[in-house]
Formats: C-alpha cells, sequence, structure tokens
C-alpha cells in the first residue's frame, strides 16, 4: 500500500499558500501538508519534515526557488524529494533554468485547480514508483546475498566432497583460483559475473576427477598436452555433468568443460582452438599444468620453462605471460625487491624496467633492465596500439 504523502508548499504570498493547501487537502486528504513564507523557513522544514513532495514558488525573499532546489539536489538525504517549481514567467529560458537546476516539474501562474492536482497526482505516482523499486531493489538485495550465501555453502560442501576422495587436489585448487583471478584483473577483459564464475571454476577445477579409478585420481589430467589415461578424456564431462546441476554453477562448468582444449586444435574434448576456447579456461588451464608439475616434483623453473615451451601450441601465450609476471612478482617479494607497477600512461624517463615488456603476439619489445628514455616511452606506446602490452609495466620502486 503507498505510503501517505507529505507536502511543502513555499510561497511568499498566504493566499497562494491557503488556496494550494485547500487544493491538496480536497485531492489528497490524509496527506501532511506544510507551509514556508520563504527559502530559508522551507529549507529548515524540509530537514524537520522531509516531504515527499514541494511546491515552490520561483521567486521566494532570503533563498530564491532555484538556489533551493540546487541546495536539495545537492545533499544526499534530500535529493529524492520531488521538486515543482511555481512560476509567472513565461520565458523559456526561465523554465530551462528551472529544470537544470533539478526540477522535477513546473506550473505556469496563474493556474487552475484540475491542471494542479493532474500535476501532483503524476508526482504522487513517481514517488509510489519510485518507493517500489527501492523496496525490490531492497529484495533483491537479500536475494543476491542469499543466493551468494548459499554459493559459498555449495562450494564448501565441494571442497569437503573433494578432500575426502583427493586431498592432495585441495591445496592446488586454491591455489589455481588465486592466481588465475589475478590473472584475469590485469587482462581487464571480465566483468564481474564472469570473474565469480572463473572463481567458481577454477576452485573447482579438478572435480570431474572425482569418480577416476583409486589408482588414477591423484594423477594430473594431461600432460605435453595429452591426456595420461584414456579414462582422462571423460573428466571434462564429468566437471560439467557435476556443476551443472547447480544453475548458477553453468557458466562455471561450460569453463571446465573446455579447460583441456590445447590452443593448437588438438586437445578434447572438443578439439576448439584459439579464441574459440573460452578465455577462462585458456586462464585456468595453463594455471593448473604448471602446479600438476610441481606435483610432479619439478623445479619452479623447470615448470615454467616446460610452459613456456608449449605456448601457442597447447597455452594461450598471454596466460603464459600473465603467469610468468605473477611468479616473478611473488619471486620479486619473497626476495624483498622493490619494484611497482605501473600503466602506461605512467611511464617516466629514468624508470628502470624490472621485468621484460612482452605484447600479446609474445613479441619482447623492451628487454629487464632496460632505462627508459623518451624514445622507447614512444616506441612502447606506438606498439601498444597494434600489439597490446600484456599485463603491467613494472618498474624499480
Amino acid at each position: 500500500m503507498p505510503k501517505l504523502l507529505t507536502f511543502l508548499i513555499v510561497d511568499d504570498e498566504e493566499a497562494i499558500l491557503l488556496l494550494l493547501k485547500a487544493y491538496i487537502k480536497n485531492s489528497f486528504n490524509l496527506a501532511d501538508v506544510y507551509s514556508a513564507e520563504d527559502g530559508l523557513d522551507a529549507y529548515n522544514k524540509v530537514k524537520e519534515y522531509h516531504p515527499n513532495i514541494i511546491i515552490c514558488d520561483y521567486d521566494m525573499p532570503k533563498l530564491n526557488g532555484l538556489d533551493l532546489c540546487r541546495r536539495l539536489r545537492a545533499d544526499a538525504n534530500f535529493n529524492d524529494i520531488y521538486f515543482i517549481a511555481l512560476t509567472g514567467n513565461t520565458d523559456s529560458v526561465i523554465k530551462k533554468e528551472i529544470l537544470e537546476a533539478g526540477a522535477d516539474d513546473y506550473i505556469n501562474k496563474p493556474f487552475n485547480n484540475e491542471e494542479f492536482v493532474y500535476r501532483l497526482r503524476s508526482a504522487s505516482r513517481y514517488i509510489n514508483l519510485k518507493e517500489k523499486l527501492a523496496e525490490e531493489n531492497i529484495l533483491l538485495h537479500d536475494i543476491a546475498n542469499e543466493l551468494e550465501s548459499s554459493i559459498n555453502d555449495l562450494k564448501a560442501f565441494g571442497y569437503n566432497l573433494l578432500h575426502a576422495r583427493m586431498p592432495n587436489s585441495i591445496a592446488k585448487m586454491h591455489n589455481v583460483m588465486g592466481i588465475t583471478v589475478w590473472m584475469a584483473k590485469q587482462l581487464n577483459e571480465f566483468d564481474e559475473g564472469q570473474l565469480r564464475d572463473l572463481e567458481i571454476a577454477a576452485s573447482l577445477c579438478d572435480c570431474g576427477k572425482i569418480s577416476l579409478p583409486d589408482n588414477l585420481v591423484n594423477n594430473p589430467v594431461v600432460l605435453d598436452g595429452m591426456p595420461t589415461d584414456p579414462l582422462m578424456t571423460q573428466v571434462p564431462n564429468l566437471s560439467k555433468d557435476i556443476l551443472s546441476k547447480v544453475g548458477r554453477f553453468k557458466d562455471a562448468a561450460d569453463i571446465l568443460y573446455h579447460l583441456y582444449e590445447n590452443f593448437d586444435g588438438t586437445g578434447f574434448p572438443e578439439k576448439q582452438q584459439s579464441w574459440q576456447i573460452p578465455l577462462a579456461s585458456r586462464l585456468i588451464r595453463v594455471v593448473s599444468d604448471y602446479l600438476d608439475l610441481l606435483i610432479l616434483r619439478k623445479s619452479k623453473a623447470e615448470a615454467l620453462d616446460i610452459i613456456k615451451r608449449s605456448s601457442r601450441r597447447f597455452y594461450d601465450n598471454r596466460a603464459v605471460i600473465l603467469l610468468e609476471q605473477f611468479l616473478a612478482l611473488n619471486a620479486a617479494q619473497e626476495s624483498g625487491t622493490r619494484e611497482k607497477a605501473i600503466k602506461l600512461h605512467e611511464l617516466k624517463e629514468g624508470m628502470v624496467l624490472t621485468r621484460d615488456i612482452i605484447t600479446n603476439s609474445g613479441l619482447k619489445i623492451i628487454p629487464n633492465g632496460a632505462v627508459l628514455r623518451a624514445k622507447s616511452i614512444k616506441a612502447i606506446i606506438s606498439h601498444n596500439a597494434t600489439d597490446a602490452i600484456v599485463g603491467d609495466i613494472y618498474v624499480k620502486d
């Protein structure tokens, strides 16, 4: 049921105040109606009563109608008030000025009861609709919070289930999630929903292995781009079947379904290649394979070298570059190396690079250790226009 309305009438003529109050009371008999004879008094009454609708004369002493409207629009506490300006001036410039000040409507003087009430009823419908939308937004917010809680509960359930079946995968999946989310943010190509789907898929990337035999469950799904066992070719289907049972996980299920597609089209299950493979799948894949190599007791350097040798064959080159950047960032933090990530527009002469600058095509345009000069900065910016730089640029702090 719509809430009862509150009106504030502002005019320095008492006869006008009485007339407008009578019009309002006849049409909105349960409404509260307040009045003020100047703009400053009106502003004080706004702070006291917070009316839904203000009907204010254009020419007012102390604080005119336009200034009152501007003051209310500038205050987040009062900019929801529906403001109607009264004016006896027919000049179109004045009317434009009224609307530009933030008024919702204006009524010309002299006016009649019918027109005045019609405008107020329009304002009332607008306010009731706005109230309804606000209530629905609160409800949607509550539903979203409840859904978020349910998603987290489902993820926790999945973790517990996977931990019971393959405890070694939990730490790996947690790391996959952290690294891929960082990589995705560097690319700046994911909206909030897509980033959430990537996070879900990454955190459950090994879920399709849950029904494998005991002798296979802890093995990598692929090595050197090929399944380590014929049964591994079923993992994408199993991942999709498991996650698609939850409606909210549908997009995450699709990401995992394409996780083992190779960049050159030799993977499975659909032999997709290059851009056909979802970007989220490409990011998770390179991280998952790198961590699998560590589990197989390869050193960090050996594992990264294996990944880099397969760039553009099994992996998206950008994903490989971002993985290398993440590992370098971690290594720098562990060693205490002082560096900072900057954007193109922040480049300045004299800065010293702490990492190679590499583009989407894999071209190294400026090497680690180089001192930036005006000419090299211009070349970097120019090259970025046709072959974008992957990730941030790192310089000595």
